[in-house]
């Protein structure tokens, strides 16, 4: 399973870093004491409210919001992968999704959950999942990634502990 993860996702990375990168994913045994992984109430918050939206969409613009009506649309989570890429070697990347795979593991409720597959999680377990917002942007985040040793400023790459 890590070997298959590796391939597709980090397809650039040197044969030697590639094995050791693997062999680290497999042999992870993190600190029974550190949560997998926090959901921040931003992030909780603005899950809940894009499960609103699409409900209530379903229901033609129904007040889903105010508790009415119940939606056929299975709720969306969001998923976050970690790529070989960006500046600092691995990024992270954030999409909507309602479909789970095998080998998934699920955090937050079921209105505001996040998801992401064991090697995935392998480089960011115990960080932080929140929303953000500024004046040009607002996103979904990781912060606080005790798996990173440095990042890029605008926080979408980062380069891992080995």
């Amino acid at each position: 399973m890590y070997l298959r993860h590796f391939q597709r996702h980090f397809p650039l990375l040197p044969g030697a870093l590639s094995n050791k990168l693997c062999a680290t994913v497999a042999h992870y045994s993190g600190d029974a004491a550190v949560e997998d992984l926090v959901l921040s109430p931003s992030c909780i918050e603005r899950l809940q409210s894009l499960n609103r939206k699409a409900a209530a969409a379903d229901q033609g613009g129904a007040a889903v919001d105010q508790g009415g009506g119940v939606s056929n649309a299975p709720p969306q989570f969001l998923r976050i992968v970690v790529e070989g890429g960006g500046c600092s070697g691995f990024q992270y990347k954030f999409n909507l999704e309602d479909k789970l795979q095998p080998d998934d593991r699920r955090f937050g409720p079921p209105d505001a959950s996040v998801v992401t597959d064991e090697v995935s999680l392998s480089f960011i377990k115990g960080a932080t999942v929140e929303y953000h917002t500024e004046l040009i942007r607002a996103a979904f985040r990781i912060v606080n990634n005790p798996q990173s040793k440095a990042g890029c400023s605008c926080g979408a790459s980062f380069a891992i502990k080995i």
